[in-house]
């Protein structure tokens, strides 16, 4: 290689260095469905749908949606609201809550955006809360571990205040697991209770016959 040669690709790997530096950070968005555990038969039970960045820069969310779908018909969602775990990303600032389901069933949308139009800021390492999924689970249900698939683009979204997408990196489903109904606690026998207490009062006059005269109830 050349002097010339040389000097050219050292010149293009520095212009490549400074145009990678003055590239703008990015915000790395995750879309996440929680983890719950229900007894057939039960109802009211949820799990949070959020939102984290990790990536090096913050993100404004102006508005959201989210969709779920479930492969088990033993299961149905019944709402979606803003009384998640986590801050609820328009707390105070909400267009549609409490309440922002649109669709349930055996599949469930949520949305809303932001009042104010202002926008709120998901920093770098930060997770909001999109929406408190609430579902049931049928009687004759059978149990196991089933998925809750976030739906695709564009049913899960971002957007900025000027209803610019803001693309989402990941979607991580979520999972419900179902278990027996919990067996019911019985009382204790008052009769092995009893036994239990005449076998130790045997076994103590056994040792010290003197102090531990034998009960009238017990055998010879």
């Amino acid at each position: 290689m050349t002097t010339r040669n040389r000097l050219l690709l050292q010149l293009l790997l520095t212009a490549i260095s400074l145009l990678a530096c003055a590239l703008p950070a990015r915000a790395n968005l995750i879309v996440a469905a929680g983890a719950s555990v229900a007894n057939p038969g039960s109802t009211l039970n949820s799990f949070d749908v959020t939102l984290t960045n990790t990536g090096p820069s913050a993100a404004t969310i102006g508005a959201f949606s989210f969709g779920l779908l479930l492969s088990n018909p033993d299961i149905t969602f019944t709402g979606a609201n803003t009384s998640t775990v986590k801050p609820y990303i328009f707390l105070g600032d909400s267009l549609f809550g409490p309440l922002i389901s649109t669709t349930v069933g055996s599949t469930l949308v949520a949305s809303d955006v932001e009042l104010s139009g202002l926008g709120v800021t998901v920093g770098p390492g930060g997770t909001v809360g999109l929406g408190h999924v609430l579902f049931s689970v049928a009687p004759s249900a059978a149990p196991g571990q089933f998925e809750t698939a976030l739906s695709p683009f564009p049913t899960t979204s971002l957007a900025d205040p000027s209803a610019n997408d803001v693309p989402v990196q990941s979607f991580i489903a979520g999972s419900i697991q179902i278990g027996p109904a919990s067996a019911a606690v019985s009382e204790p026998s008052y009769a092995c209770v009893f036994f239990a207490l005449l076998c130790v009062s045997a076994a103590l006059r056994e040792k010290n016959p003197s102090r531990f005269p034998r009960s009238p109830l017990q055998l010879p």
